[in-house]
C-alpha cells in the first residue's frame, strides 16, 4: 500500500514529458494547446487525473503529455509513449481484422461461426452476431466459475471447449437482442487465428501496428513471467491510500482485452480511419454502421466496436478495468483526435475529463469538472458476486431530462448469477443494456452510461452521463 500519494502526482511538474507540434513547427502554442495543458494539469493536480493524453489534428500530434507514475513502486512515470491497459478498446483491432478477412473474401460475417471453429456448438450465431453483441453469449466469468485450471494458462480455446462440453444456454436468439459480450470478441480472435494460420498477435502486428508505426502497442504476455520492462499498475484508493490492483496471470483469452497501448499510439490509430485506413473504403463504411437488433433497434456500437453520434461523423471507445481507464476518440468531418489513458480510478470525471478536450477542439468553453455529490451503493462491484437482493434494491422507475423514461431491472427467469447477469437499463422503448455497478456508480457497456443516485426528501434522484448526450436528470416514478 502506498500511503500519501492520492493524486500520483509527480515529485515535481518539471519532469513531466511534454511535447508541442503545429502543422507549421512553428514554436508558438495554439490556444487550443495551451487550454489542453492547462485543464489536464489541473484535472492532475486536484487527483482526478493520472496517465497520458495525446490530440492530434489532421497529418499532426498537437499535444501530448504524461502525468504522475506508471508504476509507483517502481518509480516509472508515465509518458505519452508508455503502455497501459486499455482494456475494450482492444476490440476495436479485433473487429478491424475480422472485416480485414471479409474483404479479403476469407470469412463471411453471415456465414455461422461453426463453418470456421467446428467445436462451437451453437449453429444459429454468426460472426457479425460476434461483433453485434448479439449472440446471446453469457459474461465470459460466468462459463469459467469452477472449471477455470489452477495453474493451466486460460486461453481462448479452453473457453471453445468449455462451450463445446457443457453448451450452456443462450441468452436469446441471436440476432434479438443485445448483451455486451467479451466472450463473443475472444472467439472472433480464435477464429482469426484458424482462418489465417497465424497467432492473433502476429497478424496485429503486420496488419495494423507495424504500418502505423504503433511501437508501443502488444498483445501482452499470458504468464507475468515472461513481461518484458515494468509494467503499467492500476491503482485504487483504500481507506485513504492508493493500493495497486495484482497483475492478473497466466491469461491468454484475448480479442476482447489484454492489448497494452499508449496514448501515443492510440492516437496514431483514430487518426488513421480519416487519414490512411486499414480497411478499404467500402468496408470501412459499412463497419461504421450500427446492426438492427430484432426488428427496429440500432445497436449503439457499430460492427468496428465504436460508438458513434446520430450524424455518424464522430466516434469513440472506452476501456475500463482492474484501476485502469481509456478512451479513444475520433472526428471524421472535422479530423481531429483525442486519447487519454489513466491508471487511477476516480469515479465519473472520464467522462466528463472527455467532454472538456471534444470543446476545446470545437472552439467552447469547457464546463468546469468537479466529482458529484453521490448516494454509496449498497452493492459490492460486480466481479464481488452481489446477491440478488442487493441488485434488485436498485430497480427503479426515473422520469429523465432530457432523456425519457429510464428503468432499471432485473431479467425474468435469472435466479442465480451464473445463469447471467440480471440487472438491466433501458431508455423509453430502446434496447435492455446490462448494467454493473462501478465504485458506488452504475455502468452499461453498449450503451456506455455512467449512473449515480443521491438520495433527497423526495426519493432517490438518477443522473445518468453519456459523452454525446452530457448529463441527464431523472426523478423517481416507481420503486
Amino acid at each position: 500500500m502506498i500511503s500519501n500519494l492520492a493524486s500520483l502526482r509527480l515529485a515535481a511538474l518539471g519532469v513531466v514529458a511534454v511535447l508541442f507540434v503545429s502543422c507549421s513547427h512553428d514554436s508558438a502554442v495554439s490556444t487550443d494547446t495551451q487550454q489542453i495543458d492547462a485543464l489536464m494539469t489541473d484535472l492532475h493536480e486536484r487527483g482526478y487525473f493520472n496517465g497520458a493524453v495525446a490530440v492530434g489534428k489532421g497529418e499532426e500530434i498537437i499535444y501530448e503529455k504524461g502525468f504522475g507514475f506508471a508504476n509507483v513502486e517502481k518509480g516509472v512515470r508515465f509518458t505519452p509513449s508508455t503502455p497501459t491497459n486499455i482494456s475494450s478498446i482492444a476490440k476495436t483491432f479485433t473487429a478491424s481484422a475480422v472485416l480485414m478477412l471479409e474483404a479479403e473474401g476469407l470469412v463471411d460475417l453471415d456465414e455461422p461461426v461453426t463453418t470456421y471453429l467446428s467445436e462451437f456448438p451453437y449453429p444459429r450465431v454468426t460472426i457479425r452476431h460476434l461483433l453485434a453483441h448479439s449472440s446471446g453469449l453469457l459474461p465470459t466469468e460466468v462459463y469459467f466459475i469452477g472449471v477455470d485450471p489452477e495453474g493451466e494458462t486460460r486461453t481462448n480455446q479452453m473457453l471453445l471447449q468449455i462451450l463445446a462440453r457443457h453448451k450452456p444456454p443462450l441468452s436469446f436468439k441471436p440476432g434479438t437482442a443485445f448483451q455486451y459480450s467479451n466472450a463473443g470478441y475472444d472467439l472472433a480472435a480464435l477464429l482469426i487465428e484458424q482462418v489465417t494460420g497465424v497467432s492473433y498477435a502476429a497478424f496485429l502486428e503486420k496488419q495494423i501496428f507495424e504500418p502505423l508505426k504503433m511501437d508501443s502497442t502488444f498483445v501482452r504476455p499470458a504468464w507475468n513471467r515472461d513481461w518484458k520492462g515494468i509494467p503499467t499498475l492500476g491503482y485504487h484508493t483504500v481507506d485513504g491510500n492508493l493500493k495497486p490492483f495484482d497483475l492478473p496471470d497466466n491469461q491468454a483469452d484475448y480479442g476482447s482485452n489484454l492489448i497494452r497501448s499508449s496514448a501515443r499510439d492510440l492516437c496514431k490509430w483514430t487518426a488513421s480511419f480519416y487519414l490512411n485506413p486499414v480497411l478499404n473504403e467500402s468496408t470501412l463504411k459499412s463497419g461504421l454502421i450500427g446492426p438492427i437488433l430484432g426488428d427496429k433497434h440500432r445497436s449503439a456500437i457499430n460492427l468496428l466496436s465504436w460508438y458513434s453520434d446520430d450524424d455518424g461523423g464522430r466516434f469513440y471507445f472506452t476501456g475500463v478495468g482492474q484501476g485502469f481507464h481509456s478512451l479513444a476518440f475520433w472526428d471524421s468531418n472535422h479530423r481531429y483526435s483525442i486519447v487519454w489513458v489513466s491508471n487511477k480510478s476516480v469515479p465519473l470525471p472520464d467522462v466528463l475529463v472527455t467532454k472538456a478536450l471534444i470543446d476545446i477542439m470545437e472552439g467552447r468553453s469547457p464546463a468546469p469538472i468537479e466529482l458529484p455529490d453521490y448516494a454509496e451503493l449498497s452493492c459490492p462491484p460486480a466481479m464481488a458476486w452481489p446477491s440478488m437482493e442487493e441488485l434488485a434494491s436498485l430497480s427503479g422507475t426515473w422520469e429523465m431530462s432530457p432523456s425519457g423514461e429510464l428503468r432499471i431491472g432485473m431479467r425474468k427467469g435469472i435466479s442465480d448469477l451464473r445463469q447471467g447477469w440480471p440487472l438491466y437499463v433501458k431508455i423509453d422503448d430502446g434496447l435492455d443494456y446490462h448494467l454493473f455497478p462501478l465504485e458506488d456508480m452504475l455502468y452499461a457497456p453498449g450503451l456506455d452510461a455512467t449512473i449515480w443516485f443521491i438520495e433527497s426528501d423526495k426519493g432517490r434522484i438518477l443522473h445518468l452521463t453519456r459523452v454525446f448526450e452530457g448529463i441527464s436528470t431523472g426523478t423517481t416514478v416507481t420503486m
